[in-house]
């Protein structure tokens, strides 16, 4: 079996965080599973779609896109008691950008196209505050992960990028520094929060349209237990920065049609 995940999730240290949650779910299944770390979103998705990959790790735009091709999520990802999360603007921490609306003619570092939290919710808001993309801001470059786009803006050569956030953090500074400094490292220091998105649908993962149901059964029953086990807590908080997966109910399929037409 292949397991597939992107460089555009980011991370230091994606690749070995991505083999060592294959070879545990692996191990659960009894069954080797190889990882995959594909340049992109649209090549992970690509790739799902056709049969070079049986099961992925994806955001919410690429998973809804996923099962419109037939594919399955079989579980999203759950932080802080949460499977919702919110996309944090971010500028320098010097910078005089204080709103939305401030920010016409600034350079924007994005993630990934498919990104909803480091392109699609961001860029909305702009949108919404009056700031349209196409015409009033100076560039839109697309640096692959959130560490590269995050650090793009703490080096001068951008002045706004997003990050993801659980949505337990919000209201809470220090989990909001602590989740950023996460994903961007040491230059979270060099950043400042200059605004939160409302909620965004869940990341999951999702199986290959042409497992059989009871392959699709057994997967999502181990998926939803690895935080059960010490090393596939460890799995999940190293690759997904997740305490655990959990179920998908018909709430989240809402949301997620409302998401697909909305993009």
């Amino acid at each position: 079996m292949r397991f597939g995940a992107s460089k555009s999730h980011g991370g230091r240290h994606l690749a070995e965080a991505a083999e060592q949650f294959a070879a545990h779910l692996g191990s659960l299944l009894g069954r080797p599973i190889q990882s995959v770390v594909s340049s992109d979103y649209e090549a992970m998705f690509e790739s799902l779609i056709a049969g070079q990959l049986d099961l992925a790790w994806m955001p919410p735009l690429v998973h809804s896109r996923s099962t419109a091709k037939g594919a399955h999520l079989v579980a999203v990802s759950q932080r802080a008691g949460s499977v919702a999360y919110r996309s944090a603007l971010l500028v320098r921490a010097d910078s005089s950008y204080r709103n939305l609306t401030q920010l016409r003619g600034c350079r924007v570092a994005w993630v990934d196209k498919s990104s909803v939290s480091g392109y699609l919710f961001p860029r909305l808001y702009l949108l919404a505050a009056g700031v349209d993309p196409r015409t009033q801001v100076a560039s839109e470059t697309f640096y692959g992960s959130t560490a590269l786009a995050c650090a793009a803006v703490a080096g001068g050569e951008a002045d706004l990028c997003a990050c993801y956030v659980s949505e337990a953090t919000i209201g809470d500074p220090k989990q909001v520094d602590a989740q950023l400094r996460r994903a961007v490292g040491e230059k979270c220091d060099h950043l400042r929060v200059l605004y939160f998105t409302d909620p965004i649908p869940p990341d999951g993962i999702v199986v290959a349209a042409s497992m059989s149901n009871a392959e699709r059964a057994q997967i999502a029953a181990k998926l939803l237990s690895l935080h059960e086990h010490p090393e596939g807590a460890r799995a999940l908080e190293q690759l997904m920065q997740a305490e655990r997966l959990s179920p998908v109910d018909e709430s989240t399929h809402k949301v997620l049609a409302g998401l697909r037409a909305l993009a």
